[in-house]
């Protein structure tokens, strides 16, 4: 589903990196967001919803450069819990 949700994103391998990012979709298996930082593929860490329960373990697979301080990231989740806000439906 295409959904901008905030969330926040730590590093496993160096727990002193958190960044607060927007997600662009959300699937069962994984996210895309857009980030000020070069995570490397196969980084280990951990998103978490800012407006729900959500949580997930995830694993870098891949970034794109869209300018100096603008990427868009691919992750895979690899353990999860919770659940995304609800969708607003449109009225």
């Amino acid at each position: 589903m295409s959904a901008v949700e905030p969330v926040q994103l730590y590093s496993l391998d160096q727990p002193s990196i958190i960044e607060p990012v927007r997600t662009q979709n959300i699937s069962a298996r994984g996210a895309r967001v857009m980030t000020q930082r070069i995570w490397e593929p196969g980084t280990r860490l951990l998103i978490k919803s800012l407006r729900s329960d959500f949580w997930a373990r995830a694993r870098v697979v891949y970034w794109r450069s869209f300018s100096n301080t603008r990427f868009a990231m691919g992750l895979e989740f690899v353990a999860w819990s919770g659940n995304w806000p609800p969708e607003k439906s449109a009225s």
